[in-house]
């Protein structure tokens, strides 16, 4: 019977109740019953990456570097909990928070006055946008 999940990036799903359903039924079908094995869940996101921008506000964590049982290693750790050391080093000397509505992309870079996409706030959005639906902006925010 298999006992490891590897998860692969964010699920892309129109809600934040579908993202959670899809996850939850991924892990139940390992812990199944009759499992004997401990379950093993591998979560994979690429640092620095739109994915991790994603996981970050799907869970409201950070990812940073720490110890963890003398190794040091990429943790997601609620906001409150990130030091601003960790935070600055999470995405490089300029950290800013991420926020598409401000003006500001991935890395924290002012993009004010650039003509630029508004980050679609679902799944169904970035499909309407893909199919070229002509849509008011302050619609997909």
């Amino acid at each position: 019977m298999a006992n490891h999940v590897i998860l692969v990036g964010p699920l892309l799903a129109d809600t934040q109740e579908d993202y959670v359903a899809s996850r939850k039924q991924c892990i139940g079908r390992a812990r199944r019953f009759g499992q004997k094995k401990d379950v093993h869940v591998y979560d994979f996101v690429a640092l620095k990456t739109f994915d991790v921008d994603v996981y970050q506000q799907r869970h409201g964590t950070m990812l940073v570097r720490r110890m963890v049982n003398n190794k040091e290693k990429f943790v997601f750790v609620k906001e409150s909990e990130a030091t601003q050391a960790e935070m600055q080093e999470s995405w490089g000397s300029g950290y800013k928070r991420p926020s598409y509505d401000e003006g500001v992309n991935a890395r924290g870079e002012d993009v004010e006055g650039l003509d630029r996409e508004v980050a679609p706030s679902s799944y169904a959005d970035f499909r309407r946008r893909i199919e070229g639906r002509k849509e008011n902006v302050e619609d997909l925010m």
